[in-house]
């Protein structure tokens, strides 16, 4: 049986991509970087895709999982219920870490052709997720997204968001 998926795809100047290649992008970009020696480490980035989310206002256990796959330690507490549990664990994170963390959302689904576009990510998720510390961004057709924000059909997407982390991690 053939499952067919579709993705919507965002235009750059100097190609087209599938938004689920992003991370993937994003990561060789920082790569180059660090082997020009602008930046000296890597962050650890954390990609996530909202499209896998079953509760978009609270995914509290699917991001942990997340930042599982990318090792780091399992939570004390067990996995975390709510956006305040895993709040928690991030600040851990963010003080043990020995590298700057970075989250990034995006939502690799096709939203429906409509003006203007419809929510990719729940508003509650999104407020609850600016009183998060650390480096967090979303890519997201909202424009008034309390965090860091870049636009899916922004024209120079992977290098305004490889800007952004290397702002981060040169400023003290």
């Amino acid at each position: 049986m053939c499952k067919h998926t579709s993705a919507k795809r965002y235009t750059t100047p100097a190609n087209t991509f599938n938004l689920k290649e992003l991370p993937q992008r994003l990561h060789t970009a920082l790569e180059t970087k660090t082997q020009i020696g602008e930046i000296q480490d890597l962050p650890r980035l954390i990609s996530i895709d909202a499209h896998k989310f079953i509760d978009r206002e609270n995914p509290s256990a699917k991001i942990y999982h997340e930042m599982r796959r990318h090792k780091f330690p399992k939570s004390s507490h067990g996995t975390p219920q709510t956006l305040a549990q895993l709040q928690a664990y991030w600040d851990e994170q963010l003080i043990e870490s020995d590298k700057p963390i970075v989250w990034l959302f995006y939502n690799s689904t096709p939203l429906p052709n409509t003006e203007p576009p419809t929510e990719d990510f729940s508003p509650t998720f999104l407020a609850d997720l600016s009183k998060f510390d650390g480096a967090i961004a979303v890519i997201t057709y909202q424009p008034h997204s309390p965090l860091k924000s870049f636009s899916p059909n922004q024209p120079n997407l992977v290098e305004d968001m490889v800007a952004w982390i290397f702002d981060i991690l040169t400023t003290p």
